[in-house]
This record gives C-alpha cells, structure tokens and sequence, in this order.
C-alpha cells in the first residue's frame, strides 16, 4: 500500500462523514461556476439545492468570492474576445501585400508568372471579403454580449446562493495578524495550505492575499470545533499546498498535514473532493426517483467540470521555468475527454546528442544535433518528441526546436544548454580580446571578426 493509499477514508468513515457532515465550499468552486454555460450551470445549482441546509460558507470565501464576482463575469467571455481574431485578420492583410507587393514590380525578375499572379490577386480578394465578413460578425456578438454584461450582474444566480446560505463570521484584524504570523513559518517550511500563493510559487500575491487559503482553512478548523461536526470541504484548488500528487498530476488525496490537523484540533473527520469528485459523490448518494430527470443533466455539466481541471492543471504547469508541458492529440479527440498532460522536467532527461548533419559556412561548420525522447500519457499513448540544436560558430547554440508527433507542446523550456562542449584548445582564443571559443584561421572570434569586415568595408 502506498502512502496515498494509507490516508484513504474507509467506508464506514466515509458513509459517517456523508451523514453528518457539514459542506463547505472554497473560493475557486465558486468561480468554477461561472466557466459554465447557464444550462448545466443552472442544473448544478439545482443539485446544490438538494443539499443547501448542510451548505456553510466561510466568510473569507464570501469576501473573495465578492471581490471578485464581477471580474469572473466579464472573463467568463474575455478568451473569445476581439483582440485575437483581429491579429490574425491584420497578420494575413499584412503578409499578403508584402507578397503582392515583391512580386508585383519590375526590379528583378519574379518567380511568378503574371497570369498566375493575376489570379492570386482575385483570390486575395475573396479572401479579404471574407474575413471582413467574419471580422464583422465577430464585432456584433461581441457588443451584444458586452452589453448583456450588466444584466448578468444583476442576475446573477451564483451570487443569489451565496447571498442565502449560512456564512462565518470575519476574523478580527488581530487574529488575521496571528494566522499572517503562524502562515510565514509555515510557507517557509512547505507546510499547507497556501504556500503555492507566495514566493517563490507565486509573485503577483501580495499582503493578505498570499494567505487568503490558510485564513479559510482556519476558519473551517473554528466553525468544525464550534459545531462539533465533521467536514466535506469542496476544493477546486488544485494544487500541491491541497492534494497528494502522483508525479505531476493530483490524485484526490488531501495533503495528510492537513487531515491530522484538522483531527487534531477538532476530533473530527475532514475530507476534500474537486468539484467534479463531489458531484460524482453526489451522484451515487443522493439520486432517488424523484431527482432522476435533474441528474440525468450531468452529463454537460460533468465535461464542462473535466475540461475545467484540465485547463486548470495546465495554467498551472505553464509557471515552471525547467518545464515541458505536452498535450496528447489522441487524449484531446477522444469522446471521454481523457486527461493527457504530461509534464517533462528537464533534469529528468538522459541528454544524449547525435551529430544529425552539417553545413560550411563562413565562420566554420554549422553543426545540428538531434536527442529523441519517447513518453507515453497515462492512458498509453505513444508520443515522440524531437529536440535538435544548431551550433554556430563552435561551441555556441545560436537556435533550437522542438518537434512533437502525437502531441502538442503547450510550454517548452530552454534546452540550449544541455549540449556539452569540450574544452576550447590553445588555438580557439581570438588573439584580439582572448575570448576562448572558435577563433577562424586568422586567429579572430566571430565579433572581432564581423569588426574587420566592418572596418574593411569602410575602407573600400
């Protein structure tokens, strides 16, 4: 049994738990909501219902839920906004009367022929005509649905829950200062929660922000010893300073500190599930005959939840400096929405180059160097990544690439320095400023050299 394993609830604990527990929901389930059309949003606010006497709210999750109510509107629609489309609209018009315009004159002999190009420029037409229309057609719902904005914060039904379920009462400025205090050892020493919101995790938390989780997790602890009951804590969170993870990927564990200080503290049971594990529970346990027709809707809300964690997972991923991060195709266009992020450490790579070819050129060989890394995802899928460096002049990586077949690379890292170069010999130091690296036959560096061009160039 692994140690994840070991800190699983039994069943009898868990059937306890689900009969007496208090439900308690964090800031990001809330905000998970908004990420949902209104339908299967609506449908889940109608599951939450079932439950909504055993429903409590923290009240620094009210704050920050408030705080920012009105932002996760407006970026409810922002990733489909204008400034995207129109790039590539512009990018297209640009490159195309580039293209026109060199091949459009009588300087040098052109690589078309006039009939051809005549009808690249009837086609270009088309094509811009097209594109204005989408251009507009993308413009108009934009507006529209900017201008539904202020209705939707009037309406908001996420808001009008929060607004009727039972909420805690704000810790004093100085109990804040207290847990602020007992927070700085605990970030220091990796102790959850909260220490992924602050350096050097996180560089854009300031003040109080940087220990919001940790005041939520001690308000739970308050209310749990208050009311002598047990919690089911909603955590869409998911981070490392939260759960377990299994390599790189979060299991549905919560950190064992956290489930001994909170038995510690209270002598009763904590348990944590994603959003989308709780709805699963929920599922399981609460669908009777007559509830049948409201979870017979799961299923969009159940994709929406998977493709938020996902999207979720990978914004997380893309902060890692030494980090690839891959996204398999096969995973991506199955119907199940199978989860294929895999996350690559540089330092976990055997770095093994081969000599793929070379080109003369006027400072030396221009050497390319290929490695080829095999990975598979979790549910087996073969991908093969290619990396390949060019040297130019010796000893200097002056370009890289990553290919990937049956994947997508969404975040690579520098590589340029995993390839090992042997040391420079007596005759590689420029005689002009003793720069060790690639000296040419006259005993000159690249920079000192394209100075005597220069030079030389001046003179003629």
């Amino acid at each position: 049994m692994n140690k994840i394993e070991y800190y699983k609830l039994s069943k009898d604990e868990k059937n306890a738990l689900w009969s007496k527990a208090t439900i308690v929901f964090d800031t990001s389930t809330l905000g998970n909501l908004y990420c949902m059309a209104e339908e299967p949003k609506k449908t889940l606010l109608e599951i939450f219902g079932i439950v909504k006497s055993r429903l409590w709210l923290p009240a620094h999750v009210v704050y920050e839920y408030k705080k920012n109510r009105e932002a996760l509107i407006e970026n409810s629609f922002a990733p489909y906004g204008l400034p995207k489309q129109g790039v590539y609209v512009n990018r297209y018009e640009a490159e195309m009367d580039a293209f026109l315009k060199d091949n459009d004159n009588d300087t040098y002999h052109p690589y078309l022929e006039p009939s051809s190009l005549d009808k690249i420029k009837v086609a270009d037409k088309v094509v811009r005509e097209k594109l204005q229309l989408i251009r507009k057609e993308i413009k108009e719902q934009y507006a529209k649905r900017k201008a539904s904005l202020q209705q939707e914060i009037a309406d908001d039904i996420v808001n009008k829950l929060v607004d009727n379920l039972m909420q805690g009462t704000p810790f004093s400025f100085q109990q804040q200062m207290s847990i602020v205090k007992e927070g700085e050892f605990r970030y220091r020493n990796l102790i959850p929660p909260g220490y992924e919101d602050a350096p050097p995790f996180n560089q854009k938390k300031k003040g109080l922000q940087r220990y919001g989780d940790l005041l939520i997790w001690k308000e739970i602890i308050a209310y749990a010893k208050d009311k002598n009951v047990p919690i089911i804590f909603v955590c869409n969170d998911l981070k490392n300073d939260w759960y377990h993870f299994d390599g790189n990927k979060p299991t549905d564990v919560p950190r064992h500190e956290l489930l001994k200080e909170f038995q510690d503290e209270t002598g009763q049971l904590i348990w944590m599930y994603s959003l989308k594990g709780f709805i699963s529970e929920l599922e399981q346990r609460y669908k009777d005959s007559s509830e049948l027709p409201l979870f017979s809707k799961l299923e969009a809300v159940k994709r929406v939840l998977i493709r938020n964690e996902y999207e979720q997972r990978l914004k997380h991923y893309k902060n890692g400096d030494d980090v690839l991060v891959v996204n398999c195709e096969a995973c991506c266009s199955d119907e199940d929405e199978k989860d294929g992020i895999i996350v690559i450490r540089k330092d976990e790579i055997d770095w093994d180059w081969d000599g793929e070819y070379s080109d003369e050129r006027e400072m030396g060989d221009e050497m390319v160097y290929t490695h080829h890394e095999y990975i598979e995802c979790d549910n087996g899928h073969e991908i093969t990544l290619t990396f390949r460096l060019w040297e130019y002049p010796a000893r200097i990586v002056n370009y890289s690439e990553i290919e990937c077949e049956g994947g997508e690379i969404v975040k690579e890292f520098d590589f340029s320095d995993t390839l090992e170069f042997d040391e420079p010999k007596e005759d590689d130091i420029c005689i002009r400023c003793g720069a060790h690296g690639y000296a040419n036959e006259m005993g000159l560096c690249i920079d000192c050299y394209r100075e005597y061009r220069e030079f030389m160039d001046k003179d003629d």
